[in-house]
């Protein structure tokens, strides 16, 4: 079995793992943003995990120079999640189809190490992986594997665990990024300011006043301005007195070789040369595959990601829609039994990141009283992380008893609001089977037999 390898090309997603944000549907952001991306990526996936091999290393966990580096590797993950939010998207991983057409193989290299930095994140944030976080690995896979991978050969569940420990532990010191990040790739500059000057010194003052005026430079500019002295010498955090670890950036940060040279006026018209070569007959193509674009796929395995094709489906004509809304329904409430990110039955707590859910749909429909709207709207969906674990934590104490589950924790504002006593008790049902199939202990929903 290969152990957790380094990918030169990047793997094309199938469906996101977290739920369709706020950000339109496809990524309007410029290119010289995504390097920006792609050094913040770098910056978290290295500090990530140098905490993870100093703490293979030392015998005592709460070591100074440990804590230090967590809070280091903190500090990096939120600029390149903060910057990722401000000009892409919220959701957990980037996925290359919401880019426009003519800018897809263009960044996809990046966009691939930016998923390699979110997913090593997921698995080393907590130094001690769970197994909801190797379910959460498990799906990921996607994002940073090739497509002519097999991912049967990644089903490896608790064997994962023990994989990638091994090839963290056997990264070299100074090469292990060289082989994620191949020295041959185009690279960002280390600093944001240094990287602007090079590549647009011909419009260094109309550069200048877009990072003013423009909200989306500017965060990012903020954002430089803190790591200026985070990388490349130790530097003494003010907080704590102790020295950060240093972080030899150098081989990474080639000036990427393509376009370093050029100024904004001429990447300008490189990006619209490679706009004009789709042709009139691709743009009809386009147009017809317009969901296809948009992300949206029929096998899409989360039920959370169709929301708003489904939204903009149904505010269609009602002849040429009602059976696409159909058939999306049906694979959703098809897959929503077999797609939840499980927490297991002693860890009933309620997870740092609980956020990250899956959106219940929503359809447009204005028939019928507000009393049917409450009980099919506000109650659909998939089931969240939170809502799991206060199910769980409900049948630990009551048994099968949903009425008193209910009452507990399903009034007004109740983490179980939106769930009637049919829909627990069918959860219960459903998350049975699912641990039966997959050789996992039943835990309390083995009182539903």
């Amino acid at each position: 079995m290969s152990s957790f390898n380094v990918i030169s090309t990047a793997s094309k997603p199938h469906a996101p793992l977290t739920p369709i944000s706020s950000a339109p549907k496809l990524y309007n952001t410029k290119f010289r943003h995504m390097h920006i991306l792609d050094t913040l990526a770098f910056d978290a996936l290295k500090a990530r995990i140098t905490v993870f091999q100093l703490y293979l290393s030392q015998n005592n966990p709460s070591n100074d120079s440990l804590s230090a580096c967590k809070k280091q590797a903190k500090k990096t993950w939120e600029q390149f999640e903060n910057a990722k939010h401000n000009l892409l998207t919220s959701d957990l991983f980037i996925e290359t189809s919401n880019f426009d057409i003519f800018l897809k193989d263009l960044v996809s290299l990046m966009v691939h190490r930016c998923n390699l930095a979110t997913f090593s994140h997921i698995m080393f944030q907590q130094l001690n992986p769970t197994l909801e976080t190797l379910y959460i690995a498990t799906d990921s896979f996607k994002y940073i594997m090739p497509e002519n991978w097999s991912i049967v050969e990644w089903e490896l569940n608790l064997d994962l665990k023990t994989q990638l420990y091994i090839r963290a532990s056997n990264f070299s010191k100074d090469n292990y990024l060289d082989k994620i990040f191949p020295p041959n790739a185009e690279q960002p500059s280390s600093r944001l300011t240094q990287y602007l000057e090079r590549r647009d010194v011909e419009t260094k003052d109309v550069l200048t006043s877009q990072m003013e005026h423009s909200p989306e430079s500017s965060q990012v500019a903020t954002q430089d301005q803190t790591i200026e002295n985070d990388y490349g010498t130790p530097s003494i955090d003010q907080s704590d007195g102790l020295i950060r670890p240093t972080i030899r950036s150098n081989k990474y940060v080639e000036s990427f070789r393509r376009f370093h040279k050029f100024s904004e006026q001429e990447l300008n018209q490189q990006l619209e040369q490679f706009k004009n070569r789709a042709t009139d007959d691709h743009e009809i193509t386009v147009q017809s595959t317009d969901m296809e674009l948009d992300g949206f796929t029929s096998m899409d395995p989360l039920i959370g990601s169709s929301s708003n094709v489904i939204s903009n489906i149904s505010n269609k004509s009602p002849s040429k829609s009602k059976s696409v809304v159909e058939t999306v329904e049906r694979q959703s409430s098809m897959i929503e039994r077999q797609s939840s990110i499980i927490t297991a039955p002693e860890s009933p707590e309620i997870p740092q990141d609980e956020d990250m859910i899956v959106e219940p749909i929503e359809l447009n429909n204005n028939k019928g009283s507000p009393k049917k709207k409450k009980s099919s709207a506000l109650r659909q969906g998939g089931w969240t992380q939170r809502e799991l674990n206060f199910l769980i934590k409900g049948m630990e104490k009551y048994g099968t008893s949903w009425s008193k589950i209910e009452r507990k924790y399903g009034n007004s504002g109740g983490p179980l609001s939106r769930r009637t006593q049919v829909n627990m008790k069918d959860k219960a049902r459903s998350e049975l089977d699912r641990r039966l199939r997959c050789g996992l202990s039943p835990g309390v929903f083995s009182q539903v037999r």
